[in-house]
């Protein structure tokens, strides 16, 4: 029985009760929809009298959504019917879901609308969007919001939000938040633009976590070149996989933004695949982030990310990793294969740090690097501040990393590892096929580097024909010690030079000298090959002529197979240089030596050649070499004198033993000997002379 059917007297008693239940249900009937499609197109409700007739209040469901109805004259309403009704959703105990506002979710149907106005009303009520499905929308008009922005999915996999290329998802003004989870995007310039926030301060929360990313253009939260000048409070970026991002002319990374101040970012466990490519040009990055002021209060982690093939076409810059400021941590990162189609581009990195107050440890980088570093550790946060250093501690530590290059692009010199500015240890990392191992560049503000390189391994080194091979090399280096590292097989026998350590004096000015401080202690350099053996050299001391530098200790080191042990070329003002307890063994041209003017207070001592206690002299050497030597035997098979020993420095010590019969020691301006007459010891003997003042003097003898 439904009210139509009943007559209009009044009743009373059990006919009354019946005729109200029958009213009920008709009511609740009209008022209840099987889709929300269907009650977007109801006709029948309506404003007024009547059976049909709603009021502002009333509650309609349909699909299990509720809705309000609205005042006919309201402009605040969600939706409206066919029939002209006004409607508000209401909130689900999760949030605003947008299939409440008409959108069909299933990726083919133009949701725009629907989820714009979901979008307004989750911002409003300062709830979560819930988006179950695939929304395409093309037609999107790019929104502001200042308030919080909270989008929900039902997984990476089962929700995707196509946009139109070129168009942000939403636009946050300053004070805002931004948090997206469980959802896919695709084809969106970015999913977050920030607005400049210079007057309405930091953003609250900017958060991605287990998200999909696919030909996003510029960056999944993008500052538009604003540089968020008011800041962010906390970036989170967590658990999200990016694949064929950046495919845009302009600067673009899976995640970028260049913004006065972060506070604290996390950016943990993503996957990131296919940045840019061959015929895109601009800057390029898996990540990037960059903080202008760079503030005290900074931290900023970037951990376990997976970054695989980042390329650009042009000079620009491009890496994995990208970050910028105070307290930077990189840590258990694996980047692999950024490379750049412009043979002449020196700015690719796998890992790119300029920060005070860093750790890069324990990445893995593979096939990066060309031209410029695989990681590269600036130590000042901005070139025009200048390093934060401490004698005490390390600004900077670059420790446990492994940089191996398998596959080269062209004749590209690739560096493992390059240090710039001081307060940094570079310890326990392993570079494997690159050019050159580590590089250590000085401060171009600070006159002490004070950084420390130990412990390494650096193996399998080489380049083409007409580049330099080098395990470790350091410029102009101010209090540096390089102690203890492994350097096996530098040069593949084309390179023009192939060095072990090399350390290179710059001009006076170049870098902000004088310097001085430099150790060398303790390492162990083995196989070395160039194209003339003489360029091979394990240890290489450069000293400019217009340079200074005091203070050289070579110490302790294990040199074998290289065409030269140690090579000094003096020039300059030279000081203090120890070279001290070294063992040279297979050096097929010369254990030790210089050109130049040796230091008048240099120390020569206690090196062993070959691993044998003493160097033969050709027979019939009038002038024998005992560069790097403290004994020299003579093995003369007719009448020589000898009148210098040539390759001396500093005050070294040599014991001379004439093992023939046939050798006589000249008393000359070179050698002064013990009562001033030259010594012909008829059946051999020992001369003990030291090197002082550039003269060699006697200090004993023992005739046999």
């Amino acid at each position: 029985m439904t009210l139509a059917v009943l007559p209009s007297p009044n009743y009373t008693g059990p006919d009354l009760a019946l005729r109200v239940n029958a009213a009920l249900t008709e009511l609740r009937a009209a008022r209840r929809f099987a889709t929300v499609a269907a009650l977007l197109a109801d006709t029948s409700l309506a404003y007024g009298n009547g059976s049909r007739a709603v009021a502002a209040g009333d509650l309609i469901e349909a699909e299990g959504f509720r809705y309000q109805v609205a005042a006919s004259g309201a402009a605040d309403h969600n939706l409206t019917t066919a029939g002209g009704v006004k409607l508000q959703v209401r909130p689900g105990p999760e949030g605003c879901n947008a299939r409440a506002f008409g959108a069909r979710l299933d990726g083919t149907t133009d949701d725009s609308a629907a989820v714009l106005a979901a979008l307004a009303a989750a911002v409003a009520a300062s709830v979560p969007l819930i988006i179950a499905g695939n929304a395409n929308l093309a037609g999107w008009s790019t929104p502001t919001h200042a308030g919080k922005v909270v989008l929900r999915g039902a997984g990476k996999g089962l929700a995707t939000l196509t946009g139109a290329a070129g168009k942000a998802l939403v636009t946050l003004a300053g004070g805002g938040s931004f948090s997206a989870r469980g959802l896919g995007f695709s084809t969106w310039e970015s999913v977050c633009r920030l607005a400049d926030n210079a007057s309405t301060g930091a953003f609250d929360l900017l958060e991605m976590d287990d998200c999909r990313l696919t030909g996003i253009l510029v960056s999944a939260i993008s500052d538009a070149g604003t540089y968020a000048p008011g800041g962010i409070t906390e970036l989170r970026f967590t658990g999200n996989t990016a694949t064929a991002c950046g495919r845009t002319t302009a600067n673009a990374a899976a995640l970028r933004l260049d913004c006065a101040a972060i506070a604290s970012a996390f950016v943990h466990d993503n996957e990131i695949r296919g940045i840019g490519g061959a015929t895109w040009a601009g800057q390029k990055d898996g990540i990037s982030l960059g903080a202008v002021s760079r503030t005290a209060s900074q931290s900023i982690i970037v951990t376990g990310n997976r970054i695989h093939d980042v390329q650009n076409s042009d000079a620009a810059h491009i890496s994995g990793i990208t970050a910028f400021g105070p307290n930077v941590h990189v840590r258990g990162n694996t980047v692999h294969t950024v490379r750049s189609a412009a043979a002449g581009n020196v700015d690719q990195y796998a890992i790119y740090v300029k920060a005070t107050h860093s750790l890069i440890d324990g990445n893995t980088c593979t096939d990066a690097g060309g031209n410029a570093a695989c990681i590269m550790s600036k130590g000042a946060p901005n070139d025009a501040f200048g390093p934060s250093l401490s004698t005490d501690d390390f600004d900077n530590i670059v420790s446990r990393n492994v940089v191996v290059v398998a596959t080269r692009s062209g004749t590209l010199k690739y560096t493992g590892i390059t240090v710039y500015n001081g307060g940094h240890l570079v310890e326990g990392n392993l570079v494997k096929g690159t050019t050159e191992g580590i590089v250590e560049i000085p401060p171009l503000y600070a006159a002490v580097a004070h950084n420390v390189i130990r412990g390494n391994k650096i193996k399998g080194l080489s380049g083409a024909s007409g580049q330099n091979a080098i395990g470790i090399q350091t410029k102009s280096p101010s209090c540096t010690t390089i102690e203890g590292n492994e350097i096996v097989g530098v040069g593949s026998g084309v390179e023009t030079t192939a060095y072990g350590i090399y350390m290179l004096n710059d001009a006076e000015g170049a870098f902000g000298s004088p310097f001085g401080g430099l150790t060398i202690r303790g390492n162990t350099i083995r196989i070395g090959s160039a194209a003339s053996a003489s360029n091979a050299r394990a240890i290489m001391l450069g000293f400019h002529a217009s340079g200074s530098y005091a203070g050289l200790v070579v110490e302790g080191n294990v040199v074998e197979g290289f065409g030269r042990g140690l090579q000094a070329s003096y020039g300059g003002t030279v000081s203090g240089v120890e070279i001290a307890r070294n063992r040279f063994r297979n050096c097929s041209v010369a254990a030790y030596g210089y050109s130049g003017t040796a230091p008048a207070d240099g120390v020569v001592d206690g090196n062993t050649v070959a691993g044998l206690p003493y160097l033969t002299a050709a027979a019939g050497a009038t002038t024998p070499d005992v560069s790097g030597i403290n004994h020299l035997r003579t093995a003369n098979a007719a009448a020589t004198t000898i009148a210098n020993l040539t390759g001396g420095s500093g005050n070294q010590r040599v014991l001379l033993e004439i093992a023939d019969a046939f050798t006589t020691v000249a008393n000359n301006a070179n050698i002064r000997l013990a009562g001033g007459v030259s010594w012909t010891p008829a059946n051999g003997g020992l001369l003990h002379l030291v090197r002082m003042g550039g003269v060699w003097k006697e200090a004993g003898r023992t005739a046999y």
